[in-house]
């Protein structure tokens, strides 16, 4: 069986082991949903009771901002019931090895669209949650146009003739940039659009970018698989030394320099 053939079936295997492994784990996650001990060392140690933890206090910058430097993050439920997760193998892009490949860099070279960044970080997380089923509750909304305020949330944004078609935002502490969700509206926006925040957040001095849960796609873009413990030294590392998400020449467009794209596969 050629190389290319054990490739495609293995693309066809891997999302349906996934599936298996997050049911098989269905009875550990409820236990551990309402108990500390003596559960918790079975399935991430004491991240789970530190996850537990937050959900006793109310959405607050503070208390989210307080969750990333531990390694947790928040998502809201349909009865405004948020949930904090410590995933097992957080998905995180070193920003100087994303890897961009020979077809985005061919949409790259064309400049279809502009980029911009914290021009309409509210639009950006309206546009993130205007889908069927969402995490992006009236709650995690406030507190996270609270933490654009503050300075630590930041957006990337695509246009296209003036219209906004694509693009993320994410929170910005120490070294490390959490992206919380992307959204496109139209073909290859929001890759692009991630292309060049990863290239301005080399440029600022960010060490790598978090995208929680490991997916294919994010494998594509060079994202590696890092254990909790490993995780958490990554972000407590540049706590006392954080990059700063500046206002830089990337806003007034697409460059159009090849070497100026990082990480690109020949």
């Amino acid at each position: 069986m050629s190389r290319s053939s054990k490739t495609a079936i293995w693309k066809r295997v891997r999302p349906f082991l996934g599936q298996t492994k997050y049911r098989a784990g269905a009875p550990i996650r409820f236990l551990q949903q309402w108990s500390t001990a003596p559960f918790s060392w079975l399935h991430g140690g004491p991240r789970p009771a530190i996850c537990r933890l937050h959900q006793q206090y109310d959405m607050t910058p503070e208390i989210v901002l307080a969750g990333y430097a531990q390694g947790i993050f928040p998502t809201g439920e349909p009865n405004n019931r948020i949930v904090w997760h410590c995933p097992n193998e957080r998905a995180v892009i070193a920003t100087d090895k994303v890897h961009v490949s020979k077809r985005l860099k061919g949409y790259l070279r064309k400049e279809r669209f502009q980029i911009g960044f914290d021009r309409q970080f509210a639009k950006v997380l309206d546009m993130c949650s205007d889908r069927k089923k969402t995490w992006i509750t009236p709650q995690i909304k406030d507190a996270y146009v609270s933490l654009h305020e503050m300075g630590f949330g930041h957006s990337v944004e695509a246009y296209l003739d003036d219209r906004l078609v694509g693009g993320g935002y994410g929170v910005a502490v120490g070294r490390m940039f959490f992206l919380e969700s992307m959204f496109c509206r139209e073909d290859h926006a929001s890759k692009i659009a991630f292309v060049h925040l990863a290239e301005k957040l080399l440029a600022d001095g960010f060490a790598a970018i978090d995208c929680q849960f490991m997916t294919e796609h994010w494998r594509r873009f060079g994202a590696r698989s890092v254990s909790p413990d490993e995780f958490q030294k990554l972000v407590v590392r540049d706590l006392h030394r954080p990059a700063e998400f500046s206002q830089s020449a990337l806003e007034a467009g697409v460059s159009n320099s090849e070497n100026k794209l990082i990480g690109v596969s020949v």
